[in-house]
């Protein structure tokens, strides 16, 4: 035997495991109709199913498998774009587009939930789930796909002047907000600040919703730390002149109106 294959062999190696038929399959279409591997994409998901493949609990005498445990203790993954952008030295939009290309392929299911760590609340915690029927339709395919995935989100996508929110992706309901880089910041001023104003005030164990003028508000958190003020029943998010007004008025009164008894879908 070849020396350095003599010297390979003696590696642990362990890690991810990559199909090479996913090259073939998770593809998309460029910008001049060319059809290329979604690298990004299929590494996230080969770490997605690193996580999911349960390990093996063996016993010590006779070295037979007694039992399988998951490898993480909640019953979905949590991940955020931040961390798999640190973990393959990407960036977040990047990430994310990667995670829309699979979402829509469908290969994988996100969901995201408001949570509550060491009596802080967290919004928009994101939660990972595979679809094994369709990664198992990739993985076993032994022909190229002859389909190419023409995505929505493909990686070479441009960033539009527009911040674009993606919420309850689970009932696919997607909202669009149109603010120009030279305004995100004194709207995102009055919205924090009232998203602060009203943790004074609110029960952490419950969904924080506002009531101003007989109308219910939430928050839309964003990946950069910024909320998004929106109406609660339409979801649509608000200007930043109303904004301004609800924050003004309120930090005058130095009170917040929380709405106990929550009933999203009567009509105000």
């Amino acid at each position: 035997m070849n020396e350095v294959c003599k010297e390979i062999a003696e590696l642990n190696m362990s890690g991810n495991i990559i199909p090479i038929v996913w090259f073939d399959n998770i593809r998309y279409e460029t910008e001049q109709r060319k059809n290329k591997a979604y690298l990004l994409a299929i590494l996230i998901l080969s770490d997605i199913v690193y996580w999911y493949k349960p390990y093996e609990i063996r016993d010590e005498q006779t070295n037979k498998i007694i039992e399988y445990k998951q490898k993480f203790s909640a019953d979905k993954l949590q991940k955020s774009y931040s961390q798999y952008a640190d973990f393959f030295g990407s960036t977040k939009i990047a990430v994310k587009r990667a995670f829309d290309f699979l979402a829509e392929f469908p290969l994988i299911i996100r969901e995201f939930r408001d949570i509550t760590v060491n009596h802080k609340r967290l919004t928009n915690v994101m939660y990972i789930e595979p679809i094994p029927r369709n990664i198992k339709l990739i993985t076993t395919s032994l022909q190229k796909s002859k389909e190419v995935k023409k995505s929505k989100h493909p990686p070479y996508k441009k960033v539009d002047t527009y911040t674009e929110i993606t919420h309850s992706e689970n009932s696919h309901e997607f909202k669009k907000l149109k603010i120009k880089k030279g305004e995100q910041k004194g709207y995102f001023q009055y919205v924090n600040k009232l998203r602060k104003l009203a943790d004074r005030f609110r029960n952490f164990n419950k969904p924080l919703v506002l009531k101003f003028e007989n109308k219910l508000y939430d928050f839309e958190y964003q990946e950069d730390g910024n909320h998004l003020l929106r109406n609660a029943n339409s979801k649509k998010v608000l200007s930043k002149s109303d904004a301004e007004t609800i924050y003004k008025i309120l930090n005058h009164r130095q009170i917040i109106p929380i709405q106990e008894n929550i009933n999203i879908g009567e009509t105000l």
